[in-house]
């Protein structure tokens, strides 16, 4: 009985490593950010949330409803309450310990409303 449980256990490990062979693998320019696929690439508009969740710093949450985690951007433009529009690809190839919305590599950001600009009069 001994024999057939460690075949088993060996069995289900290989089974797993090879699911998993590909984890943690770099691109080939060693850029974890790099992507080929330009065909994920959007344009979101939304409201800039701060985020009461671990792992997340900012959110934004598109007209659409949908939630979406900024990386590489400008983060002096993206305030909380702030109304943005922002273009960038979708990476669904990164995981991070948000456990809301999808990640933006963003490449363009622009405000469209700021509520904590003081008007000019």
């Amino acid at each position: 009985m001994s024999k057939y449980l460690a075949l088993v256990f060996i069995l289900a490990t290989i089974g797993m490593m090879a699911a998993y062979q590909n984890c943690g693998t770099k691109h080939a320019n060693n850029d974890p950010m790099a992507t080929t696929d330009s065909s994920s690439s959007i344009t979101i508009s939304g409201t800039v949330e701060q985020s009461d969740l671990d792992g997340c710093k900012l959110l934004i949450k598109a007209d659409t409803g949908e939630y979406y985690i900024p990386m590489r951007s400008n983060t002096a433009l993206l305030k909380p309450g702030a109304t943005v529009k922002v273009t960038g690809l979708l990476r669904d190839d990164i995981v991070t310990t948000c456990m809301k919305g999808n990640v933006i590599q963003v490449d363009e950001a622009q405000v469209v409303n700021d509520p904590s600009a003081t008007p000019t009069p």
